[in-house]
């Protein structure tokens, strides 16, 4: 699911690529969403990430709080990292957070403590860039 931030309201609904619609290729053990009101420029190319330019979406986040939110819940989380992704050509980030109500968020802080304390998290979340659709793959270029 995504927002349509082409239709008027910006509406949540399945995600399409070259008109089809965008699957998970694996069960995914994490809550996927944004961070509202930012907007990866496609005009601004990020030195420090080869030069990509943003893919004119919200920021991602995947949340890995214990919790199965709803679609369009709005959480109060705490970032852990960033992910910047490269995704046909376009820089995509992706921010790894905790919910502040899961109950072992006071336990991790940064990417360390996702590995110690979500180790299957760490490993699927570092995956799922690769794995994300059935009709494309995104490499996972920089942990920041």
């Amino acid at each position: 699911m995504e927002v349509a931030t082409d239709e008027q309201f910006t509406p949540i609904k399945q995600d399409t690529k070259k008109g089809k619609l965008r699957y998970y290729l694996y069960n995914i053990n994490w809550n996927y969403g944004l961070l509202p009101q930012t907007w990866e420029d496609p005009s601004l190319a990020n030195a420090e990430v080869e030069g990509a330019f943003g893919d004119n979406d919200p920021v991602d986040v995947v949340e890995i709080g214990e919790r199965r939110g709803k679609i369009g819940e709005i959480l109060k989380i705490k970032p852990l990292v960033a992910l910047a992704m490269i995704d046909e050509g376009e820089l995509d980030w992706k921010i790894v957070a905790i919910s502040l109500d899961d109950p072992r968020a006071s336990l991790v802080n940064d990417i360390d403590d996702v590995e110690k304390h979500f180790p299957q998290d760490a490993s699927l979340a570092r995956m799922m860039p690769r794995n994300v659709a059935t009709d494309q793959q995104i490499y996972v270029r920089y942990w920041i």
